[in-house]
C-alpha cells in the first residue's frame, strides 16, 4: 500500500555525477516526504537542498543536480529516490517536472524516466512508479510522461522496465530508432567490434570520403577552451541552412558548456584556421559518448566531414575506455525519422537500438 506523502516543504537532492560513488559511511537519511514499503524507502525532495546519498549505480549526466543547475526551470523539479533502507543507499531515481496538469521526465535532456541498478525486483520499481503517480494525483497532474534511454545503453535494464511499465499501464507514444557505436575497450573483447579503428567499421563510401578529407589536409582534434559564441553560431547557422532551427537558447547553451566543462566537449575539424565542421560531445556516463549537435560548413558538405569528426569522437572514446559512442536519433525539428541520416549512422558503423516514450493517464 502507498502511503500518502505527509505535510510539509519538500526538500532537494542530489549530488555530482561520480562524487557520490566515493563516500565511504552514510548515515540514514530522511526526507520530510517518505513513503515506506518492505525493504524500501522513498524520498521525495525538490532542489532546495543536497543530502548526500550512496549510490548502488553511477548516474547518468542528466540526474544529476550539476547537470540541473544548468537549466533555468521556470516550473518545479521534483526528485525521487528508491532507498535500499538495509544500506541507505539509492537503488533507482526518477526526476519529474510540471508543465499545467502534465508530469514530465526528464526535465530539459535527451533522457529521462527511472534511472537504477539492474539487481532491483520488479517490486521495488513497481513501489517508485506507485509513489510517484499517488503524489502526482495528489497535485492535481492529470498524465504521466516518461523518455527514456536508448536500449544499447543497458540493455538488461532496459528490458527489465519496458515489462515494468507495461504492467503499470503505461502506452508507448513514440518509439524511434538511436544509432550507436561500440567501442573496442583496450585489452577487452568487445562484442560486434574487431579493431579499436573506426575505419575498419566503416563502410567503403566513408572511407573514400575520410580519405578526402585527409587529402586535403583538413585536422580533428577536441577544442580546449572553446570560444562558446563561436561554436553556438556555428551550430545555428548550420541548422539554419538545412532549414530547421537549434532548439537550445544560447544562454541555456552558455551555461551548460561553462558550468560542466569535463562532461560537455567540443569537436573540430579545421581547414587550416578554418571550421568545416564541430561538434558538441557530452560524457553521459564513465562509459558512453554522446554525440549531441554535430554541425557543418556549407561550403565543405561535399567532403562529409561529418566522418572525420566522428573518428576523432570514437578515437577519444576509446582512448578514455568509454565502450559506447552514442549518435542519436535521426528525426527532424517535428519528429519526423529521417530515413538518409539513418542510412548515413549506419554506413558509419553505426548499430540500432530502441529509444521509447511511455504515457499513463492519472485517474
Amino acid at each position: 500500500m502507498v502511503l500518502s506523502p505527509p505535510e510539509g516543504s519538500l526538500k532537494s537532492v542530489f549530488l555530482g555525477m561520480f562524487g557520490a560513488m566515493m563516500l565511504k559511511h552514510q548515515p540514514p537519511i530522511h526526507s520530510p516526504s517518505t513513503w515506506q514499503r518492505a525493504g524500501y524507502e522513498v524520498h521525495l525532495y525538490t532542489r532546495a537542498e543536497v543530502p548526500r546519498y550512496l549510490y548502488s549505480f553511477t548516474p547518468l549526466l542528466y540526474a544529476t543536480l550539476r547537470h540541473l543547475r544548468t537549466q533555468v526551470v521556470d516550473t518545479p523539479v521534483f526528485l525521487f529516490y528508491l532507498v535500499e533502507k538495509a544500506t541507505s543507499r539509492v537503488v533507482g531515481l526518477v526526476h519529474i517536472t510540471q508543465v499545467g496538469p502534465a508530469a514530465y521526465s526528464p526535465v530539459r535532456a535527451p533522457i529521462g524516466g527511472l534511472q537504477g541498478s539492474l539487481y532491483v525486483p520488479d517490486e521495488g520499481w513497481r513501489f517508485l512508479l506507485d509513489c510517484v503517480e499517488a503524489w502526482a494525483r495528489s497535485q492535481q497532474m492529470q498524465s504521466l510522461t516518461l523518455t527514456t534511454a536508448p536500449a544499447a545503453y543497458a540493455p538488461g535494464l532496459f528490458q527489465k522496465l519496458d515489462q515494468i511499465y507495461t504492467q503499470q499501464n503505461y502506452q508507448v507514444v513514440e518509439e524511434c530508432l538511436s544509432h550507436h557505436i561500440p567501442v573496442a575497450t583496450p585489452g577487452v573483447a568487445t562484442p560486434g567490434v574487431t579493431t579499436p579503428d573506426l575505419v575498419a567499421q566503416l563502410a567503403p563510401a566513408e572511407r573514400r570520403r575520410l580519405r578526402k578529407c585527409r587529402r586535403a589536409g583538413f585536422r580533428a582534434q577536441l577544442w580546449q577552451q572553446p570560444d562558446v559564441a563561436v561554436v553556438y553560431g556555428f551550430i545555428e547557422n548550420s541548422r539554419r541552412a538545412k532549414g530547421y532551427p537549434f532548439s537550445m537558447s544560447e544562454a541555456d547553451f552558455h551555461r551548460l558548456l561553462n558550468q560542466l566543462p569535463q562532461e560537455v566537449l567540443v569537436f573540430t575539424v579545421r581547414d587550416g584556421s578554418t571550421l568545416v565542421s564541430l561538434t558538441v560531445a557530452i560524457r553521459v556516463s564513465p562509459m558512453i559518448l554522446y554525440n549531441f549537435c554535430p554541425a557543418d560548413h556549407p561550403d565543405y558538405r561535399t567532403y562529409s566531414p561529418t566522418v572525420m569528426l566522428t573518428e576523432a569522437l570514437y578515437r577519444y572514446a576509446w582512448q578514455h575506455g568509454m565502450t559506447l559512442l552514442d549518435l542519436g536519433t535521426s528525426a527532424d525539428h517535428l519528429g519526423a525519422p529521417k530515413p538518409g541520416l539513418i542510412r548515413f549512422k549506419e554506413r558509419l558503423g553505426g548499430v540500432a537500438s530502441s529509444k521509447k516514450t511511455y504515457w499513463k493517464e492519472l485517474r
